[in-house]
């Protein structure tokens, strides 16, 4: 028997609502960075250098 298909666990910016690969094009990038490091390093590791 199959195993039931997982629901995936989408993250959303704590600081603008939106999924963190649509920060750039949010309201405030500049004010999202510093969320961005700290809880989605992978999605612009541009920031981390």
């Amino acid at each position: 028997m199959a195993e039931k298909p997982q629901p995936l666990r989408v993250v959303y910016c704590g600081v603008c609502g939106l999924p963190p690969e649509y920060c750039e094009f949010g309201p405030d990038f500049e004010k999202c960075k510093p969320w961005l490091i700290a809880n989605a390093p992978d999605v612009y590791p541009d920031l981390i250098k």
